[in-house]
């Protein structure tokens, strides 16, 4: 996962480390299909959190309710930073995982990660 530095997952319950994996996951199906280099980070990703990955974990699920299991915003701002990752691994950036991107944002009152040509009031919420 390491943008600049690790995750500290000290104190951080293993519902809540499915959640963030869940939550990338929903990123990865967001425009109908994951791409292998996304199903490669998050499988990287789930080694970083020391969560074994399973076949339910790797489908879309209910962008609120996943919102709300991830409750510490240190843990928000680094899922921003993995969501922005996971959406540039395959070389293309849809507007569903943009959208996907700005909804998780806006949920927990932060910023969406800077990407380049992304002018983040254009980009729509998922519907």
């Amino acid at each position: 996962m390491s943008d600049d530095e690790d995750l500290d997952l000290r104190g951080v319950s293993s519902a809540e480390r499915k959640a963030f994996l869940r939550v990338l996951s929903s990123l990865a199906w967001a425009d109908g299909e994951a791409d292998p280099s996304e199903l490669e980070v998050l499988h990287l990703v789930a080694n970083d959190l020391r969560v074994a990955l399973s076949e339910r974990d790797l489908e879309a699920g209910d962008l609120e309710a996943l919102a709300d299991r991830i409750t510490r915003p240190a843990l928000q701002e680094r899922l921003l930073v993995a969501l922005r990752r996971l959406a540039e691994a395959d070389l293309r950036v849809d507007r569903e995982e943009l959208s996907t991107i700005k909804f998780f944002a806006e949920r927990w009152g932060c910023r969406p990660p800077p990407m380049d040509g992304v002018v983040w009031d254009e980009v729509p919420l998922p519907e």
